[in-house]
């Protein structure tokens, strides 16, 4: 099965780099234009549901994201 999340080289690359010591959601949020909130928690909600199953410790990252650039989950959807 291939499985994409239309990533971009530059964000495979970023992602990558990172990937020994990531910074933490907190800190990424914290960087994130109100603007592209709800592009980048649809985004998240598609890559979390890749395989299907979004699991207990993915939907807590996404409603941690949720609360914190205030989106609407029913717009999303």
């Amino acid at each position: 099965m291939n499985i994409s999340a239309n990533l971009s080289p530059a964000s495979i690359d970023a992602i990558a780099s990172h990937i020994k010591s990531p910074p933490s959601l907190e800190t990424l949020l914290e960087q994130i234009n109100s603007d592209f909130a709800v592009p980048v928690l649809a985004q998240c909600q598609k890559i979390a549901n890749l395989d299907g199953v979004i699991t207990p410790a993915e939907a807590k990252v996404i409603d941690s994201i949720n609360k914190k650039l205030n989106c609407d989950l029913a717009v999303i959807k």
